[in-house]
C-alpha cells in the first residue's frame, strides 16, 4: 500500500473514510508487549504481509459497511486475526486517514519515517527526503505489481529490503521491533547547531515525542521568543541526526510560538518549506492559526508572493482557513481573499490554484463557486490535484 495517495481531497469526517475505532494506543502497544513480547525478526515479514492483506480488508469493509457498527466490525476483526494485528491495521490506519493536505504531505511523510528511523533505525542507512521519496515509491510499485498478480506470492528480495530499510507502514512496526535508536554514524555531516543558554535550552532534550502535551507550560518561555524562533529554523538542528533529542528541537520551539501567540515572527518561518529535507512546515498552518488574527498580513503575503513556490503559499492559504474556526467573523473576508486569488490576472500557478479550491471546499465556501467556475473555465487548474464538481 503506498504511503503517498494523490488526487482527490479526502474530507474530514467522512464516515468511509475513517478508520474503526479504537486505534491502537501507546498505552495498549505497551500492554501487548508486555504481554507476548516482541516476535522473533524472522517472523516479522510473515506478520507484516498478513497484516497488508488485513489493511487491504478492512479497507473493503470501511466502504462497504461505510463505518457502521464499527464495535461488531472490529469484534469480527479481533475474531479471525486476533486482537495484536487488528489493532496494528487500525493504528496505521488512523494515521493514514490524518496526513495532511496533498501541498503539506511531502513534510509530513518524511516526519513519519524520522520519527520510526529515531525508534528502530540501529542498522538501516538514513535516507534524505529525496531518496525517501524514491525508495517508497520504488516499494509501492513493487507491492502494487505483486498484489495483481493472480498468484499469492510472496515479497520479492528488493521488496523486502525497501519495506525494512522504510519501516513501511511505520505504524505496523510498533509491536513488532524493540526500540533500536541509530547511534550518529562518523561520516555523518551537518552543520553546527547554534547555542542556546536560556530556558530554551530545555527543548533540546525533549526529543521524538511529539505528543507529548507540552504547550500549557508555554508561559514559561515568554521571555524566550527571540530564541524560541532561532530553534525553529536552525539548520543544525533541522538537518541534525534523528537518533538525537536536539534535532527535535525546531518542532516544539515551533508549537510554543503558536501557543504564545507570536505572531511577529509569522513572517520568517515560511523558510521551513523551503528546506530540501524539510520534515516540518506541514505543521506550520496550525501554528500560524493559534498565532491569531495579528499573523493574518504575514499570511496574506506569503500569500501574495508570487516567487514564492505554490506549497508554502498554501500552507499560509490553509492558516488563513484554520483562523476562521476560531474566528468565524473572519470567514467572510478570508473566503473572499481566497476566492480573489483564484481570479486575479497574476494569479498564472494551476498548481496553486488547485490548492486554493481544496481549501475553499473544505470551508464549504459556496459563495467562492463562480471564481472557482472561472478558474477551471479558464484552464487555470491543475486537474491532476482536483477535478470540477459534477
Amino acid at each position: 500500500m503506498s504511503q503517498k495517495s494523490h488526487g482527490k481531497r479526502r474530507r474530514h469526517g467522512n464516515s468511509a473514510s475513517r478508520p474503526l475505532e479504537p486505534s491502537m494506543s501507546e498505552e495498549t502497544i505497551r500492554a501487548i508487549i508486555e504481554k507476548e513480547g516482541y516476535p522473533a525478526l524472522e517472523e516479522c515479514e510473515a506478520i507484516l504481509q498478513r497484516r497488508g492483506e488485513i489493511m487491504r480488508e478492512m479497507i473493503e469493509d470501511l466502504f462497504v459497511n461505510s463505518g457502521s457498527n464499527q464495535v461488531a466490525r472490529v469484534q469480527m476483526f479481533v475474531a479471525n486475526y486476533g486482537l495484536r494485528d487488528t489493532l496494528a491495521v487500525m493504528n496505521s490506519l488512523e494515521r493514514g486517514f490524518s496526513r495532511p493536505d496533498s501541498f503539506s504531505e511531502d513534510a509530513w511523510l518524511y516526519r513519519q519515517y524520522r520519527l520510526s528511523y529515531a525508534r528502530f533505525g540501529n542498522g538501516r542507512p538514513f535516507y534524505t527526503r529525496r531518496e525517501h521519496q524514491a525508495a517508497t515509491n520504488e516499494w509501492s510499485e513493487l507491492t502494487a505489481k505483486r498484489e495483481m498478480m493472480p498468484l499469492k506470492l510472496r515479497l520479492s528480495r528488493r521488496e523486502r529490503e525497501l519495506q525494512d530499510h522504510l519501516l513501511a507502514p511505520p505504524a505496523m512496526w510498533e509491536d513488532l521491533l524493540p526500540p533500536a535508536p541509530p547511534p550518529r554514524p562518523a561520516d555523518f555531516s551537518a552543520p553546527q547547531p547554534q547555542e542556546y543558554h536560556g530556558p530554551e535550552r530545555e527543548l533540546l532534550e525533549w526529543g521524538p515525542d511529539l505528543n507529548a502535551a507540552r504547550s500549557h507550560q508555554a508561559t514559561r518561555w515568554q521571555g524566550a521568543l527571540v530564541d524560541l524562533a532561532r530553534m525553529v529554523l536552525d539548520e543544525g538542528l533541522l538537518a541534525g541526526w534523528p537518533g538525537e533529542p536536539s534535532s527535535w528541537a525546531p518542532y516544539h520551539a515551533l508549537r510554543l510560538l503558536g501557543a504564545l501567540r507570536a505572531a511577529e515572527f509569522a513572517a520568517p518561518l515560511v523558510a521551513l518549506a523551503r528546506r530540501a529535507d524539510d520534515w516540518l512546515s506541514d505543521c506550520l498552518p496550525d501554528a500560524w492559526a493559534e498565532m491569531g488574527e495579528n499573523a493574518m498580513p504575514a499570511l496574506w503575503a506569503i500569500l501574495d508572493n508570487q516567487d514564492e513556490a505554490p506549497e508554502p503559499r498554501a500552507l499560509a492559504a490553509s492558516a488563513l482557513q484554520k483562523i476562521t474556526k476560531a474566528k468565524p467573523g473572519l470567514r467572510s473576508v478570508i473566503v473572499k481573499g481566497l476566492a480573489d486569488g483564484l481570479s486575479a490576472p497574476s494569479s498564472t500557478s494551476a498548481t496553486l490554484n488547485a490548492y486554493l479550491i481544496l481549501i475553499l471546499r473544505d470551508m464549504d465556501a459556496d459563495e467562492a463557486g463562480p471564481a472557482i467556475h472561472a478558474a477551471f473555465e479558464r484552464g487555470a487548474v491543475n486537474r491532476r490535484i482536483v477535478e470540477p464538481k459534477e
